[in-house]
């Protein structure tokens, strides 16, 4: 007679939980992957709308009839362009004011519902103002850098955008 041969109930729950380890392993490791890339989207986006309206104040300086200045106002979790306008440029406020200021059409951004600002009670708003571009931040000279933090609603990963008064843009 031919003796048949197969695997033993414990060779086969020994395959199973290996199997289970290295499914779990890679379905986590899927997970962490698909955050990074939500970040990443986030932070190209904000950091395109901040070259946005910093180009747009470059490009309009000496023409006649133009903003004292564009910038970026944060209201989590959405973020646009504005033109920052007053009759006298030396008297502008240098910060987003909804009833004297212009949003810009089509330049409204949301940022995915995984995704948060941790911009803290202080960041509002981000103003270029021509030519070099100066930057101002909330309105006052006084503040140097404007750091914005995205994270996800879980909290494992975040990456940082930092723009300073010179009007670099860098990302970490």
């Amino acid at each position: 007679l031919s003796k048949v041969r197969g695997f033993t109930i414990i060779e086969m729950v020994i395959i199973f939980g290996i199997v289970a380890v290295i499914s779990t392993t890679l379905i986590m490791s899927l997970h962490t992957g698909e955050q990074q890339i939500l970040l990443f989207k986030g932070q190209a986006r904000l950091v395109s709308v901040s070259s946005r309206a910093k180009s747009l104040s470059i490009a309009t300086f000496g023409e006649s009839g133009v903003p004292c200045g564009y910038g970026v106002h944060f209201e989590a979790p959405n973020f646009f362009i504005f033109k920052d306008s007053a009759a006298d440029c030396q008297s502008a406020d240098r910060k987003y004011t909804e009833s004297s200021d212009e949003a810009l059409p089509n330049e409204s951004f949301q940022l995915d519902p995984r995704i948060i600002f941790d911009i803290g009670t202080t960041l509002r708003d981000i103003v270029f103002i021509p030519p070099n571009p100066t930057v101002i931040i909330n309105g006052t000279p006084d503040q140097v850098n404007a750091e914005i933090v995205l994270k996800t609603i879980n909290n494992d990963n975040q990456v940082i955008i930092k723009v300073n008064r010179a009007g670099q843009i860098s990302t970490q």
